[in-house]
């Protein structure tokens, strides 16, 4: 049995639970709080569908399209539950199609801690 993490969608995730020729979906929305909701969503899924996280073969999320933390989350979720459940597959690698836009941080007026 195979999960698939798709988070190209930058308003949804789309989880499809494939069994055989057989396919399940379940779409549920984020915005920013992606890292807290996906693996609530994976369960319930699995719940919903009476499939235990060990019935699980493989795990494979769509690495090339989408937003850099999307990715970068659902590669990380797929990564932790596959050693979690000690599946033989590969560590998913991640294709960033842009850069990170990272900021400079920003100055703050911090005081020492002087101990």
């Amino acid at each position: 049995m195979k999960l698939l993490i798709d988070t190209t969608n930058p308003d949804l995730v789309n989880l499809i639970l494939e069994e055989g020729k057989k396919k399940t979906t379940h779409i549920f929305q984020t915005d920013h709080n992606l890292s807290e909701k996906l693996v609530p969503e994976i369960k319930k899924f699995l719940a919903k569908q009476k499939v235990r996280l060990n019935q699980l073969e493989k795990i494979a999320v769509p690495t090339s399209i989408g937003h850099f933390s999307r990715i970068r989350t659902a590669v990380a979720t797929a990564n932790a539950l596959s050693y979690a459940l000690k599946l033989k597959q590969k560590i998913i690698q991640p294709v960033y199609s842009n850069q990170p836009n990272i900021s400079a941080p920003k100055r703050t007026n911090l005081t020492r801690f002087q101990g």
